[in-house]
């Protein structure tokens, strides 16, 4: 065991015996990643459907007024959660995140 392992396993660990957390594992790191993908999802999505919309109306001018009558109303996109995470922190983050966490789930049976 590690000599902080071994000093937790005997007794009450503060703060002191811990330590500060390197800058990547800090919130506001966490904080500031999602939220920057967050933008950047947001404005992707905007983008997409404003050329969406354009491409829309002009099919919609190219069609008879029977045809536009019946034809779907424009759906816009909605950006995604999960997809600025994955842009946020990687792929393979996530994916091992999810491993780890499978795997603490699985391992809680064990007795």
């Amino acid at each position: 065991l590690t000599p902080l392992l071994r000093y937790g396993a005997t007794s009450s660990l503060s703060q002191e015996d811990i330590g500060c957390p390197s800058a990547i594992d800090k919130t506001s790191h966490a904080y500031e990643t999602t939220k920057a993908a967050w933008q950047k999802q947001v404005e992707k999505v905007r983008k997409e459907n404003e050329a969406g919309q354009l491409k829309y109306e002009a099919k919609l001018a190219s069609m008879t007024e029977e045809k536009r009558a019946k034809a779907p109303p424009f759906q816009l996109k909605q950006p995604s959660v999960a997809g600025a995470l994955i842009k946020g922190f990687g792929r393979w983050t996530i994916a091992f995140a999810f491993l780890y966490n499978l795997l603490s789930a699985l391992l809680a049976f064990v007795p």
